[in-house]
């Protein structure tokens, strides 16, 4: 079994070294072209957003255009691993040219696809069990990370935590090291072994840089809720004019919009992999904050544009810009030297904020760049990753890995999707309530343990005075309890944020929230407003009813 990761990290970082070739191939066409004429890269980003939406409409079964790593995501939680290898080629075909041609993004996106997509592919010739196809499919697409960026530790990393926004996928330790490792060694033997970036800047330890640290982190987070609510509102900007327009308005605006801030701003436009080196190296602050405060909006803006207007790119690394502007940024105004070690900090903690990927960040910048203020990076890093939420670049993140049972609605939610004639009109009363069993706000431990033995559930929901429910508890949360403290009321516990539903919610909502939040229980109420409890489903409930109906 050891043997088919470490082959699947070599194809992986094959296919990405010739996806490589194709995008400088396409970013040379860019280059002669303005050249020649430098008021034709109004034009450019625009052809390649068409050329992209071409291909994307016309050439492939799924019309999944955007973030290559969301559907990377989407695919390893909702299709078991299993995608279209010709579609996957396509996407990577069109990737190349958005980014060729002037398109804001990352290569990391469609490297991460391309790789799970050839594992993919491998593993269903080999007839393996679904498990392991879904398995060695996030190894794989970690192995394509590594082979573009030679960062093993960055690449095992990944996959294992973006799967999830608060949890990782720990089986795939062990085979994700053997097939990064792999591509790690193919890569450096085509590409060499210098990292893609690096800095000159040397960090001395004091107490100015931990606050500094720390205020970053802050400044950090917000620039990160920023990046990601800019570009979930552009998509659905763009999906509205879509709708009402035509699906090609879109494009011809957002090509046209990043076109404009080409004239303008062209470091935005592209990979940016010059611009970043650049922000790694700087030992003093040379650049005006009005031009950095501009990059970073106009990279934040045209980014959006791209992945609303149908460009398959990565978000990776436009996180890791603008970290790097954000952080020079904090420099200037404050007078810090040398400025690219903010710079460094503010990479990780975007990316890490910003991906939900906590260490991911961090080990990158300390594996591409150097691992100096790698502490402070830790520190910057852990706070933008916890106050900004659950908020995150990919809408297919779960919040944690699910329960058997959460997954099984997994594996229910695309029949259910296929067969909307059969269960359109499925919805929360189709099936049979439970009477809840629940705990009131003053009760007290003992009062609640008592009730536990009668009625052995896992969780339970909370009611007020009113009988509204404010949130449910776990019986793991009394095990840890001292019989001291049993006289405390269960208002003084953890409780949690409790799923919240309405009798006429259609089913596949339903299942959508509980895939998002892990939750297994849902307590339906009379509405919302009132927010009466009136019954319980689970997970379980939903299975025995969608297949029956199936």
């Amino acid at each position: 079994m050891a043997s088919i990761p470490i082959f699947l990290g070599f194809l992986s970082s094959i296919a990405v070294i010739a996806m490589v070739q194709v995008y400088r191939l396409f970013n040379y066409i860019f280059e002669t072209i303005v050249e020649y004429s430098w008021h034709l890269i109004f034009f450019l980003p625009l052809i390649g957003l068409v050329a992209s939406f071409i291909l994307n409409q016309y050439f492939t079964k799924d019309k999944f255009s955007g973030c290559g790593t969301d559907l990377m995501i989407e695919t390893y939680h909702h299709r078991n691993g299993i995608i279209d290898v010709k579609d996957v080629l396509i996407k990577t075909l069109s990737s190349t040219i958005t980014l060729g041609f002037g398109g804001s993004g990352g290569l990391e996106g469609p490297s991460l696809l391309l790789g799970g997509g050839i594992s993919s592919f491998i593993l269903q010739k080999l007839k393996l069990k679904p498990k392991d196809i879904k398995l060695l499919y996030l190894c794989g697409a970690a192995a394509g990370f590594t082979a573009l960026f030679k960062a093993p530790l960055t690449g095992i990393l990944l996959a294992l935590e973006i799967p999830y926004k608060r949890d990782i996928e720990k089986d795939a330790f062990i085979p994700a090291a053997l097939s990064s490792v792999s591509a790690y060694v193919f890569s450096i033997l085509f590409f060499g072994g210098e990292s893609i970036f690096s800095t000159q800047a040397s960090v001395i330890i004091s107490t100015n840089l931990l606050i500094h640290a720390i205020l970053l982190g802050i400044a950090s987070s917000i620039t990160a809720l920023a990046f990601i609510k800019f570009l979930y509102g552009a998509k659905t900007f763009s999906r509205k004019l879509a709708s009402k327009t035509g699906l090609w308005i879109p494009v011809v605006v957002g090509g046209i919009s990043i076109g404009l801030i080409g004239l303008f701003y062209p470091q935005v436009l592209g990979v940016g992999y010059d611009t970043i080196r650049t922000f790694t190296n700087l030992t003093d602050n040379s650049m005006a904050i009005q031009a950095l405060a501009a990059m970073l909006v106009l990279k934040i803006v045209a980014t959006s544009l791209t992945v609303s207007s149908g460009g398959n790119v990565g978000l990776f690394i436009p996180a890791l810009y603008v970290g790097g502007v954000c952080g020079l940024i904090y420099a200037e105004a404050f007078g810090l030297h040398p400025a690219s070690i903010f710079a460094l900090i503010a990479m990780g903690s975007i990316v890490a904020a910003s991906t939900k990927s906590l260490l991911t960040g961090i080990i990158f910048v300390a594996e591409t760049v150097g691992a100096g203020p790698i502490m402070f990076t830790v520190l910057s890093a852990s706070i933008s990753y916890f106050l900004t939420g659950k908020y995150s670049f990919y809408e297919s993140q779960l919040n944690k890995k699910p329960s058997t049972k959460v997954e099984a609605l997994l594996e229910l939610e695309e029949i259910f999707k296929e067969r909307k004639e059969a269960l359109r009109n499925l919805n929360v009363s189709a099936i049979r309530l439970s009477k809840p069993i629940y705990f009131t706000v003053n009760m007290t431990v003992r009062e609640a343990l008592k009730i536990i033995r009668t009625n052995v559930y896992r969780t339970y929901p909370i009611l007020n005075d009113n009988g509204q429910i404010v949130g449910s508890i776990d019986i793991e949360t009394f095990f840890a309890i001292d019989k001291e403290k049993w006289d405390i009321p269960i208002s003084e516990l953890e409780v949690k944020k409790p799923l919240i539903v309405v009798s006429y919610q259609p089913m596949i909502r339903v299942i959508e929230e509980m895939l998002k939040s892990g939750e297994e229980h849902a307590y339906v109420v009379d509405n919302m407003q009132a927010n009466h409890l009136i019954g319980v489903i689970t997970a379980s409930d939903i299975i025995r009813v969608l297949a029956e109906k199936i």
